[in-house]
């Protein structure tokens, strides 16, 4: 009883020539290769080979957001360090600049002070003994001095003459600007 039927769309489609489609033979060694891999394995554990895989990405990509992040703030920090280096630089042009306008005006009292003492001196014979004699005298007067007491000052001074008095106090005051 089982009779062929013969319909018109069946006859058409049977007397076609199709031309026959040839699958590249890697594709069916893989094809292979993955049902003879499937057979007798089992899902639960490649599922959770895949949950592994999938953590393991997620962990990937959470470590190098954070290696990222942290490569922003390096960058940002080492812009701020190159503005502050900047800053310095600047600051220590300036401290140049201070420094080289003091050293002349120190050079000036310098010079302005060993001219007076050229001149008080120019008249004077200074001995051996005469130089230890104000050696003390610039002693005393460095200790009154700092002491800070105007009536030892004067009484200082008022003991001695004019060009002692001249020459101890600009030895004084060139100990104390450091260039004696």
């Amino acid at each position: 009883m089982n009779k062929k039927i013969d319909l018109p769309a069946a006859k058409i489609r049977n007397n076609i020539n199709l031309p026959k489609i040839k699958v590249p033979r890697m594709m069916l060694e893989n094809k292979n290769r993955l049902s003879n891999y499937m057979t007798g394995r089992d899902f639960d554990k490649l599922q959770e080979i895949n949950m592994i895989r999938d953590e393991s990405l997620k962990q990937i990509q959470e470590i190098n957001r954070i290696k990222n992040e942290r490569e922003i703030q390096n960058n940002e920090n080492l812009k701020k360090l190159v503005d502050y280096n900047s800053e310095i630089t600047e600051y220590n042009r300036q401290l140049v600049t201070l420094n080289e306008s003091i050293l002349r005006k120190i050079n000036f009292v310098n010079t302005s002070l060993d001219f007076v003492i050229e001149a008080i001196v120019e008249n004077t014979e200074i001995t051996k003994k005469d130089g230890v004699e104000h050696n003390a005298l610039l002693l005393e007067l460095i200790t009154i001095m700092e002491s800070k007491d105007k009536d030892k000052i004067k009484e200082f001074l008022g003991g001695l003459t004019g060009n002692v008095a001249a020459g101890v106090m600009v030895e004084y005051l060139k100990f104390k600007l450091g260039i004696s």
